[in-house]
């Protein structure tokens, strides 16, 4: 009996060793994935029940960590988890956002259109963005500045960074623009007129022979009277031309136009008949420039040679004179002034005429 019981005690002994050294701890997996572009340390693994596990989240370059998902939450780029189960964390990363400033020189406004990413305020890295400047009414776009060069409309540029554009719109210039220049004498039909001078032209009258010539800027007369009024009267022999400069090819709105006259008396010898011929400058009717230079005959829209031309309103010799006035206002597009040299006794046959016609267009 003794014996039994010994024996028994042995052997509920050994069991109990036995189921001791057999038994093991519990081991979970750890399964991490990345969504976006980054890494997370340490990438997984097998870990013992209870153990702790510190997981790291490190972005790739223009990316930044976001959040943690599946088993793991919150935005810290650092998360610690107990292993009780197996597990599996996702570490989320999204591109960085980078503004897109872009300053306005002038008036206008610049498009934004998103080539190859949905549209935001800031836009994501390598985010290809097409610019297409809008000016404002009587304003244009002229070109790029900082990040951007040239005048390229429209233009894409790709965001990998804060980037800093500049769209600069001046005001579009209208003025009045010298488009045609042309001549007229008693030779062709009424309202008719010629692009190349006129040259010779002769007009025998019962009192006057008259000679003249026109070439460009410049306007030749000879007036000729075999008798005055009377017939003791002397003959009459009138001989000069008028020169000037050429006027601006460009006049802006209201702009203070001069041109220069020179008057070249080579005979004046005059009669009783009054024969002279004189020159005057119209910018339309009823508007007359007048003469500002020199003093003694500012004022005078006119300078004539030959008897009837009193001195106190014109001068009867070689003289260099300014015509000037201020310009025409604003025009409509296409639309037309003119400045008209005149000169001639004041007779229609003897009359020659140059104008110059200008019309309101953008100049720039």
């Amino acid at each position: 009996m003794r014996h039994f019981l010994f024996l028994s005690v042995l052997l509920l002994s050994v069991y109990i060793f036995h189921s001791c050294g057999t038994e093991s701890t519990q081991v979970y997996t750890l399964t991490t994935s990345v969504n976006g572009e980054g890494t997370i340390t340490p990438a997984g693994g097998e870990f013992e029940e209870g153990e702790t596990v510190t997981l790291t989240a490190a972005a790739a370059q223009h990316w930044m960590f976001n959040n943690w998902s599946g088993d793991g939450s919150g935005s810290s780029g650092s998360i610690t988890i107990s292993m009780d189960r197996d597990m599996s964390i996702t570490g989320n990363f999204q591109r960085m956002d980078y503004p897109l400033t872009i300053t306005i020189e002038g008036e206008g406004t610049v498009e934004q259109r998103v080539v190859s990413s949905p549209k935001s305020t800031d836009y994501t890295y390598e985010t290809v963005v097409e610019l297409t400047p809008v000016p404002h009414s009587d304003w244009e776009f002229v070109g790029w500045g900082d990040a951007l060069s040239g005048s390229e409309t429209p233009v894409q540029i790709t965001v990998s960074g804060p980037v800093n554009v500049l769209a600069v719109f001046e005001p579009i210039h209208y003025a009045w623009v010298l488009v045609n220049t042309e001549y007229r004498n008693y030779t062709l039909p009424s309202g008719e007129w010629s692009d190349t001078p006129l040259g010779e032209y002769r007009h025998p009258h019962d009192f006057y022979s008259y000679y003249t010539w026109q070439d460009d800027r410049m306007m030749e007369f000879k007036v000729t009277s075999p008798r005055g009024r009377t017939i003791n009267d002397p003959a009459q022999f009138l001989h000069g031309y008028y020169t000037w400069d050429a006027p601006p090819e460009v006049i802006d709105a209201g702009e203070q136009i001069k041109i220069a006259v020179d008057q070249e008396v080579l005979s004046n010898e005059t009669g009783g008949y009054s024969a002279r011929y004189s020159l005057n400058i119209t910018m339309g009717h009823p508007w007359r420039m007048v003469i500002t230079e020199p003093a003694h005959i500012a004022e005078d829209e006119y300078i004539a040679v030959g008897f009837g031309a009193p001195t106190a309103q014109f001068t009867t010799e070689s003289v260099s004179v300014v015509f000037s006035r201020e310009a025409w206002g604003s025009g409509s597009e296409g639309s037309q002034q003119e400045i008209r040299v005149a000169a001639g006794s004041g007779n229609a046959t003897n009359m020659l005429y140059e104008r110059y016609i200008y019309e309101w267009k953008q100049v720039n």
